[in-house]
């Protein structure tokens, strides 16, 4: 857990389905409640296996080649701005949510790297 910053969070990975068949796209999900979490901090850890699937699911017509378009580019602006979904908030007139993070995982030799979608870069952590 502390590779990913916070002790408490929930880490959650989305199967690639979820992408592309979701009733909601990934910026409306609402994750905590979806999964029952209440306001647990959650980072969502996407594999780069799921990012391959969802660039080659691209090619595809209709809603699912227009679904994973959208989420690869959802996921490469959140990543590229650092990674935050949703900053936790717990006032009284608003419902109470915690931290939402998004990051992009790859294990490459047995050492976890990240990958800027855009720039086709690797840094390790």
């Amino acid at each position: 857990m502390e590779r990913f910053g916070v002790e408490h969070a929930h880490l959650v990975v989305l199967d690639t389905n979820v992408y592309l068949h979701h009733e909601r796209k990934l910026e409306d999900l609402d994750l905590a409640g979806e999964l029952g979490m209440g306001i647990a901090d959650i980072r969502l850890i996407v594999p780069m296996v799921v990012v391959d699937e969802l660039d080659k699911a691209k090619l595809s017509s209709g809603d699912k080649g227009y679904r994973a378009g959208y989420s690869v580019a959802y996921i490469d602006r959140l990543v590229q701005a650092g990674g935050r979904v949703r900053t936790a908030h717990y006032a009284r007139e608003l419902d109470p949510c915690g931290e939402v993070r998004v990051e992009v995982l790859l294990d490459r030799s047995g050492t976890p790297a990240y990958r800027s979608m855009t720039t086709r870069s690797w840094t390790t952590p």
